[in-house]
C-alpha cells in the first residue's frame, strides 16, 4: 500500500513537472532573447534599474573610483529613492558592481554617498553631484 502511494506521488510530481517544463523554457528563451538585445551597459544596469537606484550614479561610479580602491556607500534622508529596496540593495549591488575595488563599512578613500549629509562625513573633493547623490574622495 505505501509503496503504491510513493509511486502514485512521483508519477504526479513528474507529471507536473512534464506539464510545465515547456513554459519553463519558453521563459528563458524569452529571456535570453530580451539580454541579446541590451548592450553590456544596459545588462550590467539592469538590476539597479529594477531597484530603483540612479543609473548616472552608477555609471559615475564606476568610471570614477579607481580599482582597487576602498570606498563606502552612505545613504540618508536626501535621497529619492523609489522604494524601500532602493536603499537596501544599493551597499550589495554597489559593492558586487564595483570589483576589484573594496567597499569597507564606514571608511574608505571614496564616499559614494546617496542623499547622505555631507557636512557629517568630513572633509571631501566632491568628483560628482546630481540631484542629491554625491561621490567623493575623502580629502583628510
Amino acid at each position: 500500500m505505501r509503496v503504491a502511494a510513493v509511486v502514485l506521488v512521483v508519477l504526479c510530481a513528474f507529471g507536473l513537472a512534464l506539464a510545465r517544463y515547456p513554459s519553463a523554457v519558453r521563459g528563458l528563451n524569452n529571456r535570453a532573447a530580451h539580454n541579446a538585445q541590451l548592450s553590456a551597459t544596459d545588462r550590467e544596469l539592469e538590476l539597479a534599474d529594477t531597484l530603483g537606484i540612479s543609473r548616472s550614479f552608477v555609471v559615475a561610479a564606476k568610471r570614477l573610483v579607481p580599482a582597487g580602491a576602498s570606498f563606502a556607500v552612505v545613504t540618508g534622508p536626501n535621497a529619492h529613492a523609489r522604494s524601500s529596496l532602493t536603499l537596501t540593495g544599493l551597499p550589495a549591488y554597489l559593492q558586487n558592481l564595483l570589483m576589484p575595488r573594496i567597499a569597507l563599512e564606514g571608511g574608505g578613500t571614496w564616499l559614494l554617498c546617496y542623499g547622505c549629509e555631507l557636512d557629517k562625513a568630513g572633509p571631501l573633493d566632491i568628483v560628482w553631484r546630481r540631484d542629491g547623490l554625491v561621490i567623493a574622495r575623502r580629502s583628510g
